[in-house]
């Protein structure tokens, strides 16, 4: 349980793997998971950072105030693409994190 706590970011394989390293007992991955249920953590989703910054909010500010004057002509002959990633198979290799409820 101690290593749960002291990194929220590990699987139940490298969990198993460490446990094993340490005290040469070969536990499930299973096991591994059950115990933090039972003291009340579950894997969740990591939480996102806030992807603006003060900085970013600056230049995205400055980019607006340099292009305001452009005619509608000037931006018919941009491209404005949306960089969407979708996978049809299998997943994006989301992570999760040990968290209590």
């Amino acid at each position: 349980m101690r290593k749960v706590w002291e990194n929220h970011n590990a699987s139940s394989l490298q969990l198993a793997k460490a446990v094993e390293s340490q005290t040469g007992v070969t536990i499930s991955c299973v096991t591994i998971r059950r115990t933090p249920q039972g003291n009340g953590m579950y894997g969740y989703r990591p939480r996102k950072k806030h992807v603006l910054q003060p900085m970013h909010k600056k230049a995205h500010q400055g980019f607006a105030r340099a292009h305001a004057e452009r005619d509608e002509d000037y931006w018919d002959s941009r491209l404005w693409s949306d960089e969407t990633k979708i996978t049809v198979f299998g997943t994006n290799g989301y992570k999760t994190v040990w968290r209590c409820k």
